[in-house]
């Protein structure tokens, strides 16, 4: 991944299907949650949602079945008073 930009995990979906999560530095100080997913070809990023409000919103992990197509990604945000708070992902692959 290019610099700017931090993977938390990747899951295998097959040998030609992949998705990694973690976040992204932006220029305002803020981190976004990040999704990429691999086509077999090469890796490109996948719209994933931020909460509001939030300085820093991070993906740490991604897990589907074998052969399933929901993909559950968990991280975490932080609040204006800095408090932790779970951040829970689902998509569709």
């Amino acid at each position: 991944m290019p610099a700017g930009k931090g993977c938390g995990w990747r899951e295998w979906l097959c040998s030609r299907r992949a998705s990694a999560v973690g976040f992204e530095f932006q220029a305002d100080l803020f981190d976004t949650t990040l999704v990429e997913r691999w086509d077999g070809t090469e890796w490109s990023i996948f719209p994933s949602p931020n909460h509001g409000g939030s300085n820093y919103s991070g993906l740490d992990a991604i897990s589907a079945a074998p052969g399933a197509t929901d993909l559950w990604a968990v991280g975490n945000w932080y609040d204006g008073n800095l408090t932790q708070h779970t951040l829970v992902e689902h998509y569709c692959a």
